[in-house]
C-alpha cells in the first residue's frame, strides 16, 4: 500500500516529440521538434515526468486531429464512424506504458491475475475498481485530484501521434508485430510493458497487450465535426453501464488494434487495463537551466 506522504517525484527527460496541427483538408502535419510546452517567465511543462508509483507521464502538446474513421478503410466499423475534426486545448501527460502489476498491488490488494511478472500489465480490473479505488488513492495521498483516466479522445489522439493512418506507422498492417502484442504474436497471453517500439510520441503498447479504459461512456460519436475536448456521451438518462475500451488486446485481430477501433465493457476481464494521464498545472512547472552545465544535462537527458 502507498503511504499518504507526497509521493511525486519530477525528473526531466527531454525527448523528441511531434507537434501537430490539422488543415481544413483533413491533414495533419507534423514537424519534428522539442515538445517542451513554454508558458511565462521561460518556464516550462518538462517533457517527460516521473510520477507516483514511479509512473513516467510523457507529455501531449495541444491541437487538432480527426479522430476515427469512414468507409475508405476497409476495417473501418459502424461504431468508429464519422470521422470528425477534434481539437484538445490543453497540453496533457499520460503514461508511458499501462499500469503495471508491481503499480497496481502498491495500491490496491492483489487480485487473482493470469499474468504472472510484476512488469505485465494489470488486467481483471473493473472500470469503477480502477476509478474509485486506485485513482483515488492516489489522489488522496498526493493531495490532489489530477489524476485520471484519459478521455476517448486524448487517447486517440496520442495513439495517432500526429498521423492519419489506420496505424501510427501507415496503412499496412505487415509492420504490426513489431509495436503490439495481439492474436498473431502473444500466444494468448499478456507480455511484460514496453517490450515493442513505441509510436512516434514515445508511447509504448497503445496498440495490442491489454485493451485500455478510458474515461468516457459507451456511445455513438456525435455527427457534428469541429468537438473541442468532447467528453463523450453524458449518458442521462442512464442508458448503459459500458465504458470505451480502446487499443485492442493480446486477443484481438489486425481490425481492433489500431488507433480508431473503439470497443467497451462494464466489468472488465483478463485482456483489459489502463493507463493515467494529468492535465498540468503551474506546480508542474520547471525553470530551464541555464549555462554550460544546463546545455550538457539537456544534451544527455
Amino acid at each position: 500500500m502507498i503511504s499518504t506522504h507526497r509521493l511525486l517525484v519530477v525528473s526531466l527527460i527531454t525527448v523528441p516529440l511531434f507537434l501537430t496541427s490539422a488543415c481544413d483538408n483533413g491533414q495533419v502535419s507534423s514537424s519534428s521538434t522539442n515538445a517542451q510546452v513554454h508558458t511565462s517567465q521561460d518556464k516550462f511543462y518538462p517533457n517527460e515526468i516521473k510520477g507516483p508509483l514511479g509512473i513516467r507521464f510523457v507529455l501531449i502538446p495541444a491541437g487538432s486531429f480527426y479522430m476515427g474513421c469512414d468507409d475508405t478503410d476497409a476495417y473501418c466499423s459502424e461504431d468508429s464512424r464519422p470521422r470528425h475534426k477534434v481539437t484538445i486545448s490543453k497540453p496533457f501527460y499520460i503514461s508511458k506504458y499501462p499500469i503495471t502489476i508491481a503499480q497496481w498491488n502498491s495500491v490496491v490488494p492483489t487480485r487473482s491475475t493470469k499474468s504472472k511478472s510484476s512488469k505485465h500489465p494489470v488486467v481483471e480490473a473493473s472500470w469503477p475498481s480502477v476509478e474509485f479505488f486506485f485513482i483515488n488513492t492516489i489522489n488522496n495521498a498526493e493531495g490532489t485530484l489530477k489524476y485520471r483516466l484519459p478521455t476517448e479522445a486524448e487517447w486517440e489522439y496520442a495513439a495517432r501521434a500526429g498521423t492519419t493512418t489506420r496505424y501510427w506507422f501507415g496503412d499496412d498492417d505487415s509492420g504490426l508485430s513489431d509495436v503490439a502484442w495481439y492474436r498473431s504474436n502473444s500466444s494468448q497471453k499478456t507480455h511484460p510493458v514496453g517490450q515493442k517500439k513505441p509510436n512516434p510520441w514515445g508511447l509504448y503498447d497503445m496498440y495490442g497487450n491489454v485493451a485500455e479504459w478510458v474515461k468516457d461512456w459507451a456511445g455513438k460519436y456525435p455527427t457534428e465535426s469541429d468537438q473541442v475536448d468532447p467528453r463523450g456521451p453524458a449518458n442521462l438518462p442512464m442508458t448503459t453501464i459500458n465504458r470505451v475500451i480502446r487499443g485492442g488486446s493480446w486477443d484481438d485481430d489486425e481490425k481492433a488494434v489500431n488507433s480508431y477501433a473503439r470497443s467497451e465493457d462494464a466489468e472488465g476481464n483478463e485482456k483489459i487495463g489502463f493507463r493515467l494521464a494529468f492535465t498540468p498545472d503551474e506546480s508542474d512547472l520547471v525553470e530551464p537551466e541555464s549555462g554550460l552545465l544546463g546545455w550538457f544535462k539537456q544534451l544527455f537527458r
